[in-house]
């Protein structure tokens, strides 16, 4: 269970400039299925999610997805239009280049992870998330943990704990509700 106090995890929240997540244990259950055939490989991916990027933008924080490879996450992040999408399994080599591209420091970062890992950029930046279910030691080295579990919204939590924090929930909410996603 993450050691931190609620209190500091906003504090934590507030700073975020940049979210970057992984995808799979995070935006998928990690159950992959396959076609009697082999020919078909498939995840799913919750809209929660989808939305959850969309509400982080539009409260002006960067969002990038990261995972090591995946076929069926860039075809979801191309579907979403997803402005960094990053395939990599040196998770830390990824940070260090979008700290260097955006101009933020480790404590200005946010991330979504859910497995070992994660665990060397979750200990290093500002703002640590992961899903309920996630392993363990991914929940000591979080700062939140979300009430939902892989693949069920936790980039959706994750948005709607940031933008509270960050003072603009309400009007994202709003500007939802008015173009009815």
């Amino acid at each position: 269970m993450s050691l931190v106090s609620i209190e500091e995890a906003i504090e934590r929240a507030k700073k975020v400039k940049l979210l970057i997540t992984d995808i799979h244990g995070v935006m998928t259950d990690e159950t992959v299925l396959y076609s009697e055939d082999g020919s078909l490989r498939l995840r799913a991916f919750s809209h929660r999610d989808g939305l959850g990027t969309y509400m982080l933008e539009w409260g002006g924080i960067e969002v990038a997805w990261l995972t090591r490879t995946s076929t069926t996450a860039k075809l979801r992040a191309k579907e979403l239009k997803i402005k960094r999408y990053i395939e990599n399994p040196k998770k830390v080599d990824a940070l260090e280049q979008l700290e260097k591209e955006l101009g933020v420091r480790d404590e200005e970062v946010g991330y979504i992870g859910d497995d070992y890992i994660d665990l060397l950029v979750m200990q290093r930046i500002g703002f640590a998330a992961c899903p309920a279910d996630a392993v363990e030691e991914v929940k000591e080295a979080a700062h939140y943990i979300t009430p939902s579990t892989s693949g069920k919204g936790v980039v959706r939590d994750v948005a709607r704990f940031i933008l509270k924090a960050q003072g603009k929930w309400e009007g994202i909410q709003q500007k939802v509700m008015e173009l009815g996603y």
